[in-house]
């Protein structure tokens, strides 16, 4: 269509050229496919052919005479004279689309070319008119703007995000989702490069797809992230086609609830992973720490129900003692297991507040004494006199020296030696616990502090305990050279004071 209105501009032109040279015999423009009018310098119309006759119905004698503007629609009508004036100014008209107004009273679209012919002197000759009747084209115009403004409603109302882009990264045209989703204007998003808004994380794996769509593949179900107006990422999956190795047309769905929701059943899964391994671990620490003391107390309640009777008093003392040792170990562990449970539930309270280390220490080593002193174990304290303030929570404070005292008495043999110690190190308390036992192997002391690594559940929560109170704790130890485990603790709190 759009060819042969070409063709029938070139023609009018060339018609036109002719006319502008001289006045065409009148006789020879009856020929004339297209419409034809000679108007004087007034606008009133001197002759008109047959294809102006067959086009408007109005006769050679009906139209001769007339004004031009007579046979104009509006607005064309209205404006005549100042469209007119304009015409004759400028010597000639191209292409000028107006609608005439048939015999019958239709309107009949036309494109209008004119030449205005002038004498030597300048002054007017006549005016050659030609009409090409564009009825049909403009039916067809009408046809595809409907059918156009049918796929921009279709392009605009989509949920997904439909765009054109070229080969060069840039975005050609965006439907209105895109506007929805991510925020910026569609004038925003096209004066930049597409790779300006992918999340840095996904720049290479977002050019390999582009790669291969300038390759002439299509991408299909590719996901990355786009940058919103508001700072945050949407997560877009795309489908990707290049067209004629020029445009590519793409649609893309934002997924970023879906990812949202993938992300959280990971997260549940990886807590149930995390569930089930503290299920093992725990199973781990009871069979690593109940089995000593329950092996105790099965192996001598068995000796004193088969052997009591022929046993001396001293000999019953020391195996009932033996029984308290244990059953005083595993109410210990119970005790730990409580809070380790707590701890693991975010159930256990945490309370710091400020105390003298003497006080609670005290409490702590009469609890392990006996202990101590079956193994005829000397405890030594070091520092200095006068009480020493600590700020944490009192009942963890408490496990990590029960724990501490607990193993040193454990792993020290008979008639050994354990040494407390407390040591002012700027605003920290530093808590040393020191024995002469067997020591540990750079393996065992790497292991120490992870839960489930057959370390026993005391020194796991010695090294939790110690940092919520804003401490720490280490160990020195070689094989055979004993074992010095220290902890420190703050010495106030905010706007915390003592007085010993």
């Amino acid at each position: 269509m759009l060819h042969l209105m070409d063709l029938l501009t070139t023609f009018n032109m060339q018609i036109s050229t002719i006319m502008a040279r001289q006045i065409i015999p009148t006789d020879g423009l009856d020929n004339l496919p297209l419409a034809y009018q000679q108007i004087d310098n007034k606008g009133e119309i001197l002759y008109v052919n047959n294809a102006w006759s067959e086009l408007t119905g109005f006769s050679f004698y009906e139209s001769v005479g007339q004004s031009a503007s007579g046979f104009l629609a509006k607005p064309f009508s209205d404006i005549f004279d100042k469209k007119f004036s304009e015409f004759i100014s400028r010597g000639k008209l191209t292409d000028e689309r107006i609608t005439l107004v048939t015999k019958d009273g239709r309107d009949k679209p036309v494109n209008l070319t004119g030449n205005v012919v002038r004498d030597e002197k300048g002054d007017i000759r006549i005016i050659h008119c030609l009409f090409n009747d564009i009825e049909e084209l403009q039916k067809a115009e009408f046809e595809l703007k409907a059918k156009t403004d049918q796929i921009e409603n279709f392009f605009d109302l989509a949920a997904d995000m439909l765009t054109i882009s070229d080969f060069n990264g840039h975005f050609l045209k965006l439907n209105k989702a895109w506007t929805t989703i991510l925020g910026f204007t569609a004038e925003e998003i096209t004066n930049k490069p597409f790779i300006e808004f992918v999340h840095p994380d996904d720049h290479e794996i977002t050019l390999a797809a582009f790669s291969k769509i300038l390759k002439g593949e299509p991408v299909q179900k590719f996901e990355n992230r786009y940058l919103s107006k508001d700072g945050s990422y949407k997560w877009l999956n795309w489908h990707s086609v290049p067209y004629k190795n020029t445009l590519v047309f793409s649609a893309a769905r934002d997924v970023t609830q879906r990812k949202n929701y993938e992300l959280e059943l990971e997260t549940l899964a990886a807590e149930r992973k995390t569930i089930n391994e503290d299920k093992d671990k725990f199973i781990s620490i009871l069979a690593h720490d109940l089995r000593n003391p329950f092996n105790t107390l099965l192996g001598f309640s068995q000796i004193l129900l088969e052997q009591r009777k022929e046993m001396e008093d001293s000999e019953l003392e020391s195996m009932i003692k033996l029984i308290h040792k244990a059953s005083h170990q595993t109410y210990n562990l119970l005790e730990d297991l409580l809070m380790w449970y707590k701890n693991q539930a975010n159930k256990l309270p945490y309370e710091p507040e400020l105390f003298f280390f003497e006080d609670q220490c005290e409490n702590v080593m009469a609890s392990i004494h006996a202990h101590a002193e079956s193994k005829d174990i000397r405890i030594q304290c070091n520092k200095d006199k006068g009480k020493h303030a600590i700020y944490a929570d009192i009942n963890m404070f408490k496990t990590i020296v029960r724990n501490l005292f607990t193993n040193a008495v454990k792993f020290t043999p008979d008639g050994g030696t354990i040494e407390l110690s407390f040591k002012q190190a700027g605003e920290m308390a530093e808590i040393s616990v020191k024995d002469n036992g067997k020591g540990m192997t750079e393996e065992q002391i790497a292991n120490l502090w992870i839960q489930g690594k057959n370390a026993g559940l005391g020194m796991f929560l010695c090294k939790e305990f110690a940092e919520r109170n804003g401490g720490s704790i280490n160990v020195k130890s070689s094989p055979g050279g004993g074992s010095i485990f220290t902890f420190s603790l703050p010495t106030h709190g905010p706007d915390s004071h003592m007085s010993a």
